[in-house]
Parts: C-alpha cells; sequence; structure tokens
C-alpha cells in the first residue's frame, strides 16, 4: 500500500475479491482521514461500490511497514492496466 499526495488516494495492492475482480494494484478513494496509514502497511477496509465509482471505507491498519522500508519506485505514467512485479508471497503470521 502507498499514498499518492498528489490525488489523495491509496495505491492497494489487494487480493482477489470473490466474484468482484481478480488481485490486482490499483488506486482507490478514501473515505475519512489517511493520516495513520503508511506505505508499506498492510490495511483492511471495505470496499463500496455505486454506479460511477469505488472507495474505502472503515479502513484501519492491520500491519505496520517494518522500520525502513521503502516502497518500490513507481513509474510516473503508471495507468490502470499496466503490468506490475510479482510480489513475493506473504509469511504467515
Amino acid at each position: 500500500m502507498s499514498l499518492n499526495n498528489a490525488t489523495g488516494q491509496l495505491i492497494v495492492a489487494h487480493e482477489r475479491i470473490a466474484g468482484f475482480m481478480p488481485a490486482m494494484t490499483m488506486p482507490y478513494k478514501v473515505a475519512g482521514t489517511t493520516s495513520e496509514v503508511h506505505p508499506g502497511d498492510q490495511i483492511s477496509a471495505t470496499l463500496v461500490v455505486d454506479n460511477e465509482t469505488e472507495w474505502l471505507e472503515n479502513l484501519r491498519v492491520t500491519r505496520k511497514a517494518p522500520d525502513g522500508f521503502m516502497p518500490l519506485a513507481a513509474p510516473a505514467a503508471a495507468v490502470l492496466g499496466t503490468e506490475v512485479p510479482d510480489f513475493p508471497p506473504e509469511e504467515p503470521g
């Protein structure tokens, strides 16, 4: 997860949402504050979808990023549909 300060959106690498979308990385608007969220944090949120847009509500940090975490640099002109690198699987626990 990372924060795009220019748009105020969180860029989230999420798991598959059964019956809705495959696992992917994409930006989401957030209802409420993002001040407690930092790059690399793992989050939990409710995805709300209407006819025109989607956003995250009830955002909470479930696991803080390790000290010294540095996010991968994203291409400046990344757009939806751009291929992203594979991420290593999470370790249990």
